[in-house]
């Protein structure tokens, strides 16, 4: 059995990367809609396109996960004014 079914979830922030395409939303909808989903990445990442978070994007709507987005100019890298904006949340 998944990790996922025991463990639970407050904050997840997936950096340069979106939800496993594997993983279920829908099955797991009301673990993460009790999480604060964000998702992050740099408009210029070289390993994750626009595309890709689009498309991770409307997977999350779909299964009716609420997340919030956040973007900011670059490559593959932290964001100091991002990271520290969600540090303080």
């Amino acid at each position: 059995m998944p990790l996922i079914n025991f463990t639970r979830i407050d904050r997840a922030i997936l950096w340069g990367g979106t939800p496993p395409p594997d993983l279920d939303l829908v099955a797991h909808r009301p673990r993460l809609s009790n999480a604060s989903l964000q998702l992050v990445s740099g408009d210029a990442d070289e390993f994750i396109g626009e595309d890709v978070i689009q498309k991770h994007k409307e997977r999350l709507k779909e299964a009716g996960v609420p997340f919030q987005s956040h973007s900011y100019k670059g490559g593959h890298r932290l964001d100091a004014d991002i990271l520290m904006r969600l540090a303080l949340e």
